[in-house]
C-alpha cells in the first residue's frame, strides 16, 4: 500500500489484479470490525468502497503532455530534502522564539496547534518561485512524495480521497489519500497520502499556498506543513487538512 512504485504496490491498488482487491477491501473496512448494516450505509453515502487510483497521472506534470505511460517513483531519504526546503521556505518569516509559551507543571495530553505563517515579501516570493521552477526543471522522472495528513476538525480520511490545493482561480489536484485512522492518544484523525512532485511544486509556487507551522514542544524541532483540502468526489464537501512530507 505504501509502495506504489513497486510491482506489489501497483497490484494492491489495481482492482483487476487477482486477490489483491479482497485484501484491500479487508484493510479499508477494518478487518471485519464494521457491522454489515454500517458498511452498507457507508457504501451508499460514499459510493464504491474502493477507489481506483491512477498513480501515473498524479506523478506526471499536468503542464506537459506525455505520450507514453509513466511509472511513478517514490522519492525517499535525502532525495526529498530539496522538496522539504521548498516547503519550509514558505515559513521564512515565522518567528523562531515563542515567549508566550508557559512551562507545564505536570504532563498532560494536548493537541499541538498549527499557526499560520506570515506572507512572504515580494522579493522572497520571487526567489521562492524561482527555486520551485529550478527544482521542477531538474525532475527527470515522474516522482511522488509520501506525506502525512492531519484532518482539521471532525471526520475520517478515506483511502482514495483527492488532496486538493486551493489556488488563485481553481483548485489543484496534487495527490490521493492512501490510508487514514483516528488516533486516541493524539486526539486527531490523520493518515498517509502521496502527492505528485511536479504538482506539489506548481502549487507551492502559487500565490495562495499557505504554510502552517507546528508549535513545538520543548526539545523538539518545529514542523512546517501546507494547508490543503481533501474531497471524496468532485461534488463532495471539502475538508481542511495539514500536509507535511515524510522522507523516511
Amino acid at each position: 500500500r505504501d509502495f506504489p512504485d513497486t510491482a506489489m504496490g501497483r497490484a494492491y491498488w489495481d482492482e483487476s489484479s487477482g486477490d489483491w482487491p479482497v485484501v484491500r477491501a479487508s484493510v479499508e473496512s477494518g478487518w471485519g470490525r464494521i457491522t454489515p448494516q454500517k458498511q452498507d450505509r457507508s457504501t451508499k453515502e460514499r459510493g464504491a468502497p474502493q477507489t481506483q487510483v491512477d498513480w501515473e497521472s498524479v506523478a506526471a506534470d499536468p503542464a506537459e503532455q506525455n505520450d507514453g505511460p509513466t511509472i511513478a517513483v517514490v522519492v525517499r531519504g535525502s532525495f526529498g530534502e530539496p522538496f522539504q526546503e521548498s516547503l519550509t521556505s514558505l515559513a521564512a518569516n515565522f518567528p523562531t522564539s515563542s515567549s508566550d509559551e508557559r512551562q507545564e507543571r505536570r504532563n498532560r495530553r494536548r493537541v499541538v496547534p498549527w499557526r499560520r505563517a506570515p506572507c512572504l515579501s515580494r522579493n522572497d516570493t520571487q526567489f521562492h518561485r524561482k527555486q520551485c521552477a529550478a527544482l521542477m526543471h531538474s525532475l527527470s522522472l515522474a516522482a511522488v512524495l509520501q506525506c502525512h495528513i492531519q484532518l482539521c476538525g471532525k471526520g475520517v480520511l478515506e483511502p482514495g480521497e483527492k488532496i486538493l490545493g486551493i489556488g488563485e482561480n481553481k483548485s489543484h489536484h496534487i495527490g490521493f489519500v492512501a490510508a487514514g485512522a483516528y488516533s486516541p492518544s493524539r486526539g486527531i484523525c490523520h493518515g498517509v497520502g502521496f502527492v505528485g512532485a511536479a504538482r506539489l511544486l506548481r502549487f507551492l509556487a502559487c500565490a495562495r499556498a499557505t504554510a502552517l507551522v507546528e508549535q513545538p514542544r520543548r526539545g523538539t524541532e518545529r514542523r512546517v506543513g501546507l494547508q490543503v483540502y481533501v474531497q471524496h468526489s468532485n461534488e463532495g464537501p471539502r475538508r481542511e487538512c495539514v500536509l507535511s512530507l515524510l522522507l523516511h
